[in-house]
């Protein structure tokens, strides 16, 4: 039921798969306490995922709402939960460095597939 969802109707799956989004980060409230988990989310080592991860929320339900763009809906949702994975695996010790040296090596493999 998944991929029809995502084609005929991504509206649809935006606004829930960003609810979800929503739940996540209101667990991580309910497990570490609210105070804790501001300051958490908003210390120099896990403000640009917090940030870029926020801003995929913000994103994917402002083009559900007001853009309605298929081909916009695809990428938030590609880069949401891309910003999801980043976000959670930060919270791991060690995660962030980790997530960037795998990036680093994937974009490097990328790279020289096209010839740079």
């Amino acid at each position: 039921m998944f991929l029809p969802v995502i084609v005929l109707v991504p509206q649809k799956f935006a606004l829930c798969f960003t609810l979800g989004c929503g739940l996540i980060i209101g667990s991580f409230f309910a497990l570490k306490g609210p105070k804790s988990q501001f300051e958490h989310m908003f210390s120099n080592e896990i403000l640009l995922s917090t940030l870029g991860f926020l801003g995929t929320m913000v994103g994917t339900i402002y083009v559900s709402v007001v853009l309605h763009s298929y081909i916009l809906y695809v990428l938030f949702a590609v880069l949401q939960v891309l910003a999801l994975a980043y976000y959670v695996i930060s919270y791991f010790p060690g995660g962030s460095a980790g997530m960037k040296f795998m990036l680093s090596g994937v974009a490097s493999s990328i790279l020289k597939c096209f010839g740079r």
